[in-house]
C-alpha cells in the first residue's frame, strides 16, 4: 500500500491499524534521514559561501578523514547493537548493554582522537599528500567528530530498536 492508501483507508480492521502504526513509527526515522542528508548540503552551502575554493576543499577533506572510524567502526557496532539490544527483553537488560557497548567503543574511538591529535601532521601527509597539509588544523578540530559520531550512531540504534526515536528528534 501506498503512505496515502492507509491514511485513506477504514481504520476498523487490524491491518489498517497496524499499518497506520508502522506509518507513525516511520515518520521519525524518514525525518532523521532527511535531517541528516540536509545538514551535508547545509554544510557545504556555507563553507562555500564563507571560504575560498581551497579551504572548502581543505574543510571537506579533513571532514572525511574524521569520519573514517565512524564508517569502520559504526556498521558494526550499530548491527551488534541492534541485535543485542532487540533479544533483550526489558528495559533495564537494553539499557545495561547500551552502556557497556558504549564503553567499549570509547576507548578506541578516544585513542584514535588521541593519535590525531597528536601525529595529524604526519597523518595527513602521509594519507592526502603533502598538498593537504593545510587541512590538518581542520582535521585536529574536527576531533569531535572522531570521537562522538560512532557513539550517536549507537544510541540512534537504539531510540530505534527500543521505538523511542521521538527522544532524539524532540
Amino acid at each position: 500500500k501506498t503512505a496515502y492508501e492507509i491514511k485513506e483507508c477504514d481504520c476498523s480492521s487490524d491491518v489498517c491499524s497496524s499499518d497506520l502504526h508502522l506509518l507513525r513509527d516511520a515518520r521519525a526515522v524518514w525525518l532523521d534521514a532527511a535531517l541528516e542528508g540536509s545538514f551535508q548540503r547545509i554544510t557545504t552551502l556555507v563553507a562555500s559561501g564563507l571560504g575560498t575554493d581551497r579551504q572548502v576543499g581543505h574543510y571537506f577533506m579533513a571532514q572525511s578523514l574524521a569520519m573514517r572510524p565512524n564508517q569502520l567502526l559504526g556498521p558494526a557496532t550499530s548491527r551488534l547493537a541492534a541485535n543485542w539490544l532487540r533479544h533483550l527483553g526489558h528495559d533495564q537488560a537494553q539499557r545495561s548493554v547500551l552502556n557497556r557497548l558504549l564503553w567499549w567503543v570509547t576507548a578506541p574511538l578516544a585513542a584514535t582522537a588521541v593519535v590525531t591529535l597528536l601525529f595529524a601532521d604526519p597523518l595527513v601527509g602521509i594519507v592526502l599528500g603533502e598538498n593537504w597539509l593545510e587541512a590538518t588544523p581542520v582535521l585536529q578540530a574536527l576531533l569531535g567528530v572522531i570521537l562522538f559520531q560512532t557513539l550517536f550512531e549507537i544510541l540512534r540504534t537504539y531510540t530505534l530498536v527500543t521505538r523511542r526515536m521521538h527522544l532524539i528528534m524532540a
